[in-house]
């Protein structure tokens, strides 16, 4: 799968102990016509890991804007829209989301734009 990352930030999900010491990566794009839906890269484990010690100081400006290519098994979920009073929105689609765990940079690549 290859998108151009528009976002990127920390998840903020608990850790095991035995977890490296950083948050969850994520990093999307938006996916057809509408705002909420989006395909999302997860990285995390050894992957995370390894981007820290090669010395990446911030790794949501590092990638946002690039080109990246990403393998692994795709998953999806669909969102309801949660209103003020924490009530599902029933006269608003769900919003869908795919989503790649990345736990070896084996699976991301950085590739050039297309002009």
């Amino acid at each position: 799968m290859q998108f151009v990352v528009t976002s990127a930030g920390h998840s903020l999900a608990p850790r095991r102990v035995s977890e490296q010491p950083y948050d969850p990566l994520y990093l999307a794009a938006p996916v057809g016509d509408s705002p909420h839906d989006r395909f999302e890269v997860f990285i995390n484990g050894p992957a995370l890991t390894h981007l820290h010690a090669v010395g990446i100081g911030d790794l949501e400006k590092h990638f946002t804007g690039r080109g990246i290519e990403v393998t692994g098994k795709v998953g999806y979920a669909e969102r309801p829209h949660i209103q003020a009073d924490g009530t599902e929105d029933p006269s608003r689609p769900r919003w869908k989301q795919y989503g790649i765990f990345v736990t070896s940079l084996d699976q991301l690549y950085v590739v050039p734009l297309r002009p």
